[in-house]
């Protein structure tokens, strides 16, 4: 006679949730799609969207935000990244386009977004950034990028 966990265990290895929880994933990867996260801006305990009004005029956007949050806690002396959430993944990629012109910034120098990535992405892209600077400097007089997924030479017409 068999136990009642190891025929529990048997019809849940055939039942519909392996593909609940890729569809939930799925759906919280979407969620993502239209998010962004800033790095780098400056922060005060009560602050929430005091500089994006001018973040957005030096990316010369006017995006439709729907929330905008910091995350952590707030600790003085350290920034906190906060997350954006656009109401379009048109918009996303146009101010992911568009920011190196932060560069240029005086105000915004030091300040860098990126899209909202879950932790399996971010580890990847963690990877790959340790290649790229590996690659760096082992081919000095050489330009690299990360572009689909793989560290790539950029030849010297374009970046």
């Amino acid at each position: 006679m068999r136990s009642f966990s190891t025929v529990l265990r048997k019809e849940c290895e055939t039942s519909l949730a392996p593909q609940r929880i890729q569809r939930a994933v799925a759906a919280a990867s979407e969620d993502r799609s239209c998010n962004i996260v800033i790095y780098g801006l400056t922060d005060s305990p009560g602050d929430k969207e005091e500089l994006l009004p001018e973040l957005w005029t030096t990316l010369a956007e006017k995006p439709l935000v729907k929330s905008a949050q910091r995350l952590g806690r707030f600790t003085a002396g350290q920034t906190r990244p906060m997350k954006i959430s656009l109401a379009s993944k048109e918009m996303q990629s146009c101010i992911l386009g568009k920011k190196t012109r932060l560069r240029q910034s005086e105000l915004f120098s030091r300040v860098y977004i990126s899209p909202d990535l879950t932790s399996e992405e971010r580890v990847a892209r963690a990877v790959l950034v340790k290649k790229l600077k590996e690659e760096k400097v082992r081919s000095p007089g050489k330009s690299f990028r990360i572009k689909g997924g793989e560290v790539v030479e950029v030849s010297s017409g374009t970046q």
